[in-house]
């Protein structure tokens, strides 16, 4: 049991809502506007170097820029398991 539920349940729950969301992700890639959206958002926050030195702060949005990507592409790519 997880939060009172099944953990099937939870887990079903859980495949459905990564679906929708790796539908919608997808979805960028069969439109001209939402590839030029993907570049965009590569070459604004796709660091090569994620460590500033001497600033903690910019290193860690740079960390936290890299992640988001990360699981846009992850959406993207998705499959059905």
């Amino acid at each position: 049991m997880i939060f009172g539920k099944p953990t099937s349940l939870v887990l079903d729950e859980a495949r459905e809502r990564i679906r929708k969301k790796a539908k919608v992700a997808q979805a960028l890639k069969n439109f001209p506007e939402g590839q030029e959206l993907l570049t965009i958002l590569e070459e604004e926050f796709a660091h090569k170097r994620l460590i500033v030195k001497g600033d903690t702060h910019a290193t860690y949005a740079n960390i936290g820029a890299r992640d988001v990507l990360d699981y846009l592409h992850e959406l993207i790519n998705h499959e059905e398991r």
